[in-house]
């Protein structure tokens, strides 16, 4: 038998054998390292900037509208980054007491997800007008007209134990 007619009927169930070889020498993938995440439309990045001397940059809003430093409706639908005294910093909602209605939306941190797509659930329970902020975790916020927004914590930059920088994506309504 020559090596050529060996090759032709033989080279599948070796192939296969060394497929099978292979695949043994490579670690297994699981579902969720294979899993994309992808952000729905309407989604906008935000770069919250603590560190900056221009207040409105601690802000971030899920209506229109512009940030003032006085006390105006302007100011609707959002939240804040701040210090705080029971942690170096939370989210909090912002309320205002010379509004119509109020504005102020209730904080859901809905655990860690890999991207705001991930959030999918409004809870029916376990919000509050205070958060500590978690890197890698969605929020949902219910507002006091009935709507919801969602945000995502991508990261943040840190510089002596406070945030100074956090990069979020947000949508609404959700």
């Amino acid at each position: 038998m020559k090596f050529s007619e060996f090759l032709g009927r033989n080279s599948l169930r070796h192939g296969l054998r060394l497929l099978m070889v292979l695949l043994g020498l490579f670690p297994r993938c699981t579902n969720q390292s294979m899993t994309l995440c992808a952000d729905p439309l309407g989604t906008q990045p935000i770069t919250i900037n603590t560190s900056s001397v221009d207040y409105n940059n601690c802000f971030f809003c899920f209506k229109t509208g512009s940030v003032s430093g006085t006390d105006t409706c302007r100011f609707n639908f959002c939240l804040q980054l701040r210090d705080s005294s029971s942690a170096p910093q939370v989210i909090r909602s912002i309320y205002f007491t010379h509004c119509l209605s109020s504005s102020a939306g209730k904080i859901s941190d809905v655990g860690p997800v890999m991207c705001l797509g991930a959030v999918t659930v409004k809870p029916s329970s376990g919000y509050g007008y205070v958060v500590n902020p978690t890197r890698g975790h969605g929020y949902v916020v219910l507002f006091s007209d009935g709507s919801y927004g969602r945000f995502f914590i991508d990261s943040w930059v840190e510089l002596g134990g406070k945030i100074t920088t956090m990069y979020i994506t947000r949508q609404y309504p959700f």
